[in-house]
């Protein structure tokens, strides 16, 4: 009669790991930087498309050789089409505080995910925070190719011995057979064979001696290796041979220390900084150098003093002809601002405090009529502004016959404003001696002052784009104007009331319009 026993199964494996890829866009795979000792730890992957044959290659730290398992469906754990599980042997407790390095691969279609190495722990809360740890599988894995390694377990076997079918050959591994109803049945013993002599036991070779540990291979990088302060950095260490277990030292050169593998370091001080790295493995010390670079941050630049602009307008009355010709000297820096072109204005900029001077030139006898900035500056020959730059300031010089208005007389509550509107029009208007620039869509304003008779405003476009607009004048307030008074004297009038003119333009520069008022006694 046959008996029934665990069964034992073989079947090839390809041996060995393939160089290390970045994760493929097919393998959806979360990595773990952790793994419980004595616990199964499962490994979770979604392919993205049919697979044909789905593992999970790993090893212990120090070890070189590759050893895998099938990843197989998980209807619990990974329902998602195309998704597999794949279950790891036990890590012994020779493991603690080491490293399992592990990668995902689809065989068939050569697709793999990136070599990683979650630390072996006693408890999942000694990772670090917030660090993923492999989720815990309450059985093992059906089989391990082509061996089950070294400080790897696979649980508690039958208590009936297990009956091997075949001789195990190189490169083959095992699958296990543990479900506990299965009771072996005892066969009947064959007749026993006549005995035999017993050929004396040939005497044992001695054992071969014991291999010296493997060389301590060291190497580390730094990332990066200079940059402005304040400087962090990355440090990795890479460690092989000597007895597979490694102890890590860092010197960061300006008294900082680490025993992490893969410590970050900032600096905080200038200079050249010389790093050494020292791993111990068993009596083999060996060590790595790099050196860091702190450079000063970048001087910012300068910050440019304040500045203030002042605006210098000179014009001359139309009928006002005699040479040379009229300017107002600018100084510094000594520049003259001239009369001859109407509307010119001239623009100097200074630090804040800077005292300009503004004097007119030969004008046959006439008076410069001063306003803005230099408002109250006798019209007198001789006479001179003088402007303190403490803010951008504008001061206007109108050369004309006869007196000015002077300062002295009370002012009275009466101001124009000005509105051109003609595109991209620049013009220039005189209000009782007093020059005022207008710019199309931008209110001027100009204050008028106390004077018996007729007070006569003119304007004239001094830059145009040849498109018609219009150019209103309207006192503020109406009061101030006496009744009736208020009189064309040249332009095309589109509105004429009491205490505004509107006139029509035809957008040409020199186009010129006036008009007369006096003031309520």
């Amino acid at each position: 009669m046959q008996s029934r026993m665990p069964a034992f199964f073989f079947a090839s494996v390809v041996a060995g790991a393939a160089s290390v890829q970045a994760q493929p866009a097919g393998i959806d795979h979360k990595a773990v930087a952790c793994i419980v000792v004595a616990k199964y730890p499962k490994l979770k992957a979604c392919f993205g498309a049919a697979v044909v044959e789905p593992r999970a290659y790993f090893h212990a730290e120090g070890v070189s050789d590759w050893y895998w398992v099938k990843m197989l469906t998980d209807v619990k754990d990974a329902p998602e089409p195309f998704c597999y599980a794949g279950i790891l042997p036990k890590p012994s407790r020779k493991l603690i505080h080491r490293h399992v390095w592990y990668y995902l691969e689809d065989v068939g279609q050569g697709q793999r995910t990136k070599e990683y190495d979650p630390l072996v722990v006693r408890q999942a809360r000694e990772c670090k925070k917030d660090a993923p740890v492999a989720p815990i599988s309450p059985t093992g894995p059906a089989g391990v190719f082509p061996v089950v390694p070294a400080g790897f377990t696979i649980g508690a076997f039958p208590t009936v011995p297990a009956v091997v079918a075949t001789t195990v050959a190189a490169g083959t591994g095992v699958y296990f057979a543990t479900k506990k109803d299965e009771k072996p049945v005892t066969p009947t013993a064959p007749a026993p064979p006549p005995p035999a002599s017993v050929p004396s036991a040939p005497v044992p070779p001695p054992p071969p001696p014991p291999s010296p540990p493997a060389t301590l291979d060291v190497s580390c990088q730094a990332e990066p290796k200079s940059g402005v302060l304040p400087l962090t950095v990355t440090f990795t260490a890479f460690a092989s041979g000597g007895t597979g277990s490694y102890d890590y030292a860092w010197q960061f050169g300006d008294g900082g220390t680490s025993l992490s593998r893969h410590p970050t370091h900032t600096y905080t001080s200038i200079g050249s900084f010389d790093v050494v790295l020292s791993v111990t493995s068993g009596d083999k010390v060996k060590q790595c150098e790099r050196l860091i670079t702190v450079n000063p941050p970048p001087t910012p630049p300068p910050t440019p003093a304040p500045n203030a602009t002042l605006k210098v307008t000179a014009t001359e009355e139309p009928v006002f002809d005699c040479t040379p010709p009229h300017f107002v000297n600018i100084t510094p820096p000594n520049a003259d601002c001239p009369t001859t072109l109407l509307g010119t204005t001239c623009s100097q900029t200074y630090p804040l405090g800077t005292v300009v001077t503004l004097t007119r030139s030969f004008s046959c006898g006439a008076e410069v009529c001063w306003s803005g900035a230099c408002a109250g500056t006798s019209s007198k020959p001789g006479a001179v502004c003088t402007v303190t730059m403490d803010a951008d300031k504008s001061a206007g010089a109108f050369f004309q016959f006869g007196s000015c208005i002077t300062s002295a007389e009370p002012p009275v509550s009466l101001a124009w404003a000005i509105d051109l509107d003609a595109a991209g029009a620049i013009g220039q208007a005189v209000v009782d001696g007093q020059v005022v620039v207008a710019e199309s869509g931008q209110r001027a304003q100009q204050t008028g002052r106390t004077r018996e008779g007729d007070v006569v405003v003119t304007a004239t476009l001094i830059k145009a784009e040849g498109k018609p607009g219009t150019w209103r004048f309207e006192a503020q307030p109406g009061e101030a104007i006496e009744a009736g008074s208020l009189r064309v004297l040249q332009g095309d009038v589109a509105l004429l009331t009491p205490t505004a003119v509107v006139f029509r333009l035809k957008g040409e520069a020199g186009e010129r319009v006036s008009f007369r008022y006096r003031l309520r006694r």
